[in-house]
């Protein structure tokens, strides 16, 4: 029934749709609407899967405060991105819940429709390459975040490392110091005994 509507078909605008083609052209939109909201399903999937990431990368590495609200910026960005493109949807279901309605209508409601397919086969394909280019962002930041917090993982572990060892250092100290007051009580008691 897209032929219909891309009016590749002898069919003529003044012409009235059967009902069956307005039946097939009904079908066509809704598989058309059902596709989106598959599509919108998946990146909201795979937002939250990047956000649970994301989560436990926080919780293990207890980076710089800087580094986190950065990262808590960027999901705020990509929420923000996912949001706005269900608005989208949302403005683009109710175009095509107006177009359905106009099937049934005058002949120039069926010129009209075909129009708005054309702004919503352009939306739908706007809509994609965003759905795209958020889906490469979020793998790059997750990759940059792994990346970083592996190395400050591996810069905390070096400074407990270096810690572990001046405290040996310290005890060692420690114990010597005690040992040597030791020794000077005992040889100050054995001094005063004399």
């Amino acid at each position: 029934m897209a032929e219909i509507l891309e009016g590749a078909t002898e069919h003529h605008n003044y012409a009235p749709l059967t009902h069956k083609q307005t039946m097939e052209v009904s079908r066509y939109l809704h598989d058309l609407i059902r596709q989106m909201q598959a599509q919108i399903a998946d990146l909201g999937k795979s937002a939250s899967e990047s956000s649970e990431a994301v989560t436990k990368l926080n919780q293990s590495s207890q980076g710089s405060s800087q580094q986190q609200q950065q990262m808590q910026d960027n999901l705020g960005k990509a929420y923000t991105e996912i949001e706005n493109l269900r608005n989208e949807q949302g403005r683009t279901n109710a175009n095509v819940g107006k177009l359905q309605a106009g099937l049934s209508g005058t002949n120039d409601r069926v010129a009209d429709l075909i129009d708005a397919q054309k702004v919503t086969d352009t939306t739908i394909k706007r809509i994609n390459g965003d759905i795209e280019e958020q889906a490469l962002n979020a793998h790059n930041l997750k990759e940059a975040l792994e990346k970083k917090i592996e190395r400050d993982i591996k810069a905390l572990r070096d400074d407990l490392s270096l810690s572990d060892l001046n405290i040996q250092h310290l005890q060692e100290e420690a114990a010597s110091l005690k040992k040597m007051v030791h020794d000077n009580k005992e040889n100050l008691r054995q001094l005063t005994q004399k």
